[in-house]
């Protein structure tokens, strides 16, 4: 292998990991832009050193190195998987980094048809599988609410009574006065989209409530 192919190599890894970065970037998730072309190409020269080592021994396995990096590559995976209250998050993201290196992998093997095609399963999965998610309602998600209401005891009861219902666990709870002698509560969850979409219309209907501001997506 001389020394233009592994640059090549290394090259291809670095835009393919930069095409699904980028989905991740733009959907704003904890491993982006960088981190995915940084993990494609570090995958891809593991490769491309497993390939050069065995050429200057009297025997030797290429594979051996590659093999420690689906092994790293767990670690890494793992820490981006967070528990809360019972709802594992992150697997997706875990998930696509896992991928990620398989595709430097192969881009370092230069086995060029696996890593455009696997990109592409990658991208597919991502994004066109991601609103079939969100069309069905089955996406789960952390969403952050703000509620401004007027001064009740009972408020917080009722609040945690409507996510009881569905099943739905309250985190990172805040509590404030305003200005205007309102309290605002501020808290995150975990729910579906369309758990979701069944809280906002049950938390505006509660007694107090003034407004509720509209929930954003924080995984």
């Amino acid at each position: 292998m001389s020394v233009i192919d592994s640059i090549i190599r290394l090259g291809v890894a670095a835009l393919l990991g930069g095409i699904i970065g980028l989905e991740r970037e733009v959907s704003h998730k904890p491993a982006g832009l960088r981190t995915n072309i940084l993990i494609c190409v570090g995958s891809a020269l593991f490769m491309v050193i497993s390939r050069h080592i065995p050429l200057g021994t009297a025997a030797g396995d290429p594979g051996r190195i590659a093999a420690q990096v689906v092994t790293g590559i767990g670690f890494l995976g793992a820490g981006v998987i967070i528990q809360s209250r019972g709802s594992v998050l992150g697997l997706t993201t875990g998930a696509t980094i896992f991928a990620v290196a398989a595709v430097g992998l192969a881009a370092g093997a230069g086995y060029w048809g696996p890593a455009v095609v696997g990109t592409a399963v990658v991208l597919l999965s991502l994004v066109v599988l991601s609103k079939v998610e969100r069309v069905l309602g089955t996406r789960v998600a952390q969403y952050r609410y703000t509620i401004i209401a007027t001064e009740s005891a009972s408020l917080l009861n009722r609040i945690e009574s409507v996510l009881e219902e569905l099943g739905v666990a309250i985190d990172e709870f805040s509590y404030e006065r305003t200005d205007e002698g309102d309290i605002r509560l501020t808290f995150g969850i975990t729910a579906s989209a369309g758990q979701n979409k069944l809280l906002q219309r049950q938390f505006v209907q509660l007694e107090g409530v003034k407004r509720v501001v509209s929930p954003r997506e924080s995984e």
